[in-house]
């Protein structure tokens, strides 16, 4: 059975249990399936059977299954949930989680939540909280496995044995008296280490660590470079904080791929969140506007070689094929940019190199589609254009000749634009949006009327 099946049985039987008002079934049932399945179904519910369905189960279950709610419906549940509820739900959750849970809760509400709270659980949540949760030190976990350097090989493995599963040792750190970094100890060199041996002898000082407001795709890039199952985090005093694991970059890639791809369409994220149609209005208007300059451009091209196209009504029949894949190639010259900066591989390799490869991967392409298009031009205007200048390879060679440019030159601009916006320190996942749709449509245009003009009037 796929996900998606046992997501939608179990909202059924949910919704059973609901309207036949079984709360002792519907109590059991939650306790059976797994938090992530919970969250995933609470998500399609209304709010009203949401808060019901928290008042069944205890604060540990819910506060797993909040874990996985998506931000709007956390929202929406929390603002249902009186905040004595919600602090003891909150606290069963694992402090970076609950950081990040009352960083999304208005200020008011997030603020007496964390007033309820026990004072050692408030105290770690209020040190995360002091991190944008877009940096390392907003994902970061607690550190349980921190030695001294002058500690033994044994006291070390006796400190392991003290922890939790959850706490997922995969090394020790070793610090300093002031809490700096000194270095780590992986578990297969500490196991068989001389139990008096200090842990200073034995630990590698070449660290790998990244510092506490470091971005997020920063640090997505330093997991997928050198392969790691955990990073330590320091603070600009380079004092062990944290650390961040392999498990919390898949959220990150996840958010940092999704809030691209909206980008590249001109669309808020945040507006996913709002059920508001204004809002969502709002969002999307600025970007819609910016397409809609871009077709005036495009009619204010046409404009000026008015006098070719009342000359030669056909180029019009071609003019939305070589402005459609002009702009196809930019984007994705343009997304394979962006998408090499985020990851990390862009910056790890040489950006002329990549551009002078995404041209020449295009320069075939266009090849191929600026010949296929000519001769479809050339047999469209033997077969059905009744003018006696156009029965001849000029009207197939304009076509042909302004496809491959267009799209040539939408792929530079795809690859050069995201390089140049990031020197500019401007986000390079608006080169990819309407913003490039709108240059290489009135390029394309400029371009094909441009060599019909040259080639075809020419001649009289």
């Amino acid at each position: 059975m796929s996900a998606g099946e046992i997501s939608s049985q179990l909202l059924e039987q949910i919704e059973h249990l609901l309207e036949t008002d079984q709360p002792d079934a519907l109590r059991e049932l939650l306790a059976q399936r797994h938090p992530a399945d919970l969250a995933e179904v609470l998500g399609r519910l209304g709010h009203g059977d949401r808060r019901h369905i928290f008042e069944l189960m205890d604060d540990e279950l819910a506060g797993e299954i909040f874990e996985g709610l998506d931000i709007a419906v956390v929202k929406d549940g929390a603002r249902n949930i009186p905040p004595e509820e919600l602090s003891d739900i909150i606290e069963q959750m694992p402090p970076e989680e609950a950081a990040d849970l009352l960083g999304d809760l208005p200020d008011e509400q997030a603020e007496q939540v964390l007033g309820l709270m026990g004072p050692v659980e408030q105290q770690q949540v209020q040190e995360l909280l002091r991190y944008p949760e877009d940096t390392a030190g907003g994902h970061m976990h607690a550190v349980q496995a921190a030695v001294p350097e002058h500690a033994t090989a044994t006291e070390a493995i006796d400190l392991l044995r003290m922890l939790s599963p959850e706490d997922e040792a995969f090394y020790i750190y070793v610090v300093d008296d002031r809490q700096r970094l000194v270095g780590t100890v992986p578990l297969k060199r500490l196991v068989p280490a001389q139990p008096h041996r200090p842990l200073k002898d034995i630990c590698n000082r070449d660290v790998i660590k990244m510092p506490a407001a470091a971005d997020q795709e920063e640090m997505a890039a330093i997991f997928g470079k050198y392969d790691l199952v955990a990073v330590p985090v320091v603070d600009h005093d380079g004092r062990l904080v944290g650390r961040v694991l392999a498990e919390d970059i898949i959220d990150v890639i996840e958010e940092e791929a999704t809030e691209d791809v909206y980008k590249m369409a001109g669309i808020d994220q945040d507006e996913l969140e709002s059920w508001s149609p204004i809002k969502v209005a709002f969002a999307r208007l600025p970007w819609l506007l910016i397409c809609l300059g871009g077709t005036m451009i495009s009619a204010l091209v046409a404009h000026l070689f008015q006098v070719t196209i009342k000359e030669i009504v056909a180029l019009v029949m071609f003019s939305p094929a070589i402005a459609a894949m002009g702009g196809n190639t930019g984007l994705q010259t343009s997304a394979v940019a962006i998408r090499g900066m985020a990851t990390g591989r862009l910056d790890r390799t040489n950006p002329l190199r990549h551009m002078f490869k995404e041209i020449g991967s295009a320069l075939f392409v266009a090849i191929a589609c600026g010949l296929l298009v000519g001769i479809a031009a050339y047999v469209v205007a033997c077969a059905w254009i009744d003018d006696p200048r156009m029965v001849d390879l000029k009207f197939g060679a304009v076509v042909g000749v302004s496809m491959f440019t267009a799209m040539l030159t939408a792929a530079m601009l795809g690859a050069l634009l995201p390089l140049t916006l990031r020197k500019i320190g401007i986000d390079p996942a608006l080169a990819s949006g309407p913003l490039l749709t709108t240059i290489n449509d009135s390029l394309g245009l400029f371009i094909y009327l441009g060599l019909a003009t040259l080639l075809l009037l020419t001649q009289h």
